[in-house]
């Protein structure tokens, strides 16, 4: 009968993502991790066989714990920048290499498609109704407003995770709340 392995894989993971925080994911291998844990590779390569499973399985653990901790569901439609937004920015202001990781970082095999449908908050379909029902405009308008928002956020979180922002989080909050509101101005007016 074989030996059970003390080391969780709730703890290798836990592991996993502290060091993607604090170091970056490039840090992070099979080696490193045992090394930081205390012990051997036999437990990590018990639970993931391989270097692609405890990858895949880091991203999937590193989106919940995101969601967990910067996004809760949308209530309503004014949750979509408060929540949203302020999310996101938090995220790459407090961890950047993780914001990195998800956002940024496309040689390790994370694809910026993969993060974006993980993260979603809310249906899109359900959203851009809710959008086009609250502000009197077409459901094209609302995925609109929607994509020109999320290139926003991101943008400038972007800036934020990579330290070119010398700007404060509150500040940033306070411009994609003003250009949430130009766009929608402009959505509606058909300029965008």
């Amino acid at each position: 009968m074989g030996r059970k392995t003390q080391i969780s894989k709730e703890i290798i993971l836990d592991t996993a993502l502290k060091m993607l925080i604090r170091d970056g994911y490039a840090s992070v291998n099979v080696t490193s991790l045992a090394r930081e844990i205390g012990c051997s590779t036999q437990p990590i390569v018990w639970h993931f066989e391989h270097m692609e499973g405890l990858r895949r399985a880091l991203f999937d653990y590193s989106i919940q714990y995101v969601r967990d901790r910067y996004h809760s569901e949308c209530r309503d439609i004014t949750d979509v920048i408060d929540v949203i937004a302020a999310g996101t920015v938090a995220l790459a202001k407090e961890m950047p290499n993780l914001y990195q990781y998800l956002y940024m970082d496309t040689q390790h095999g994370v694809a910026m498609k993969n993060v974006m449908d993980a993260l979603k908050m809310y249906d899109a379909g359900e959203m851009t109704a809710m959008l086009a029902q609250e502000y009197d405009m077409t459901p094209m308008q609302a995925e609109m407003y929607l994509l020109h928002l999320e290139i926003y956020v991101h943008g400038i979180s972007d800036y934020v995770a990579t330290g070119f922002s010398p700007f404060s989080e509150e500040f940033v909050l306070d411009m994609i709340r003003g250009i949430s509101e130009a766009f929608l101005i402009q959505v509606k007016s058909g300029k965008i």
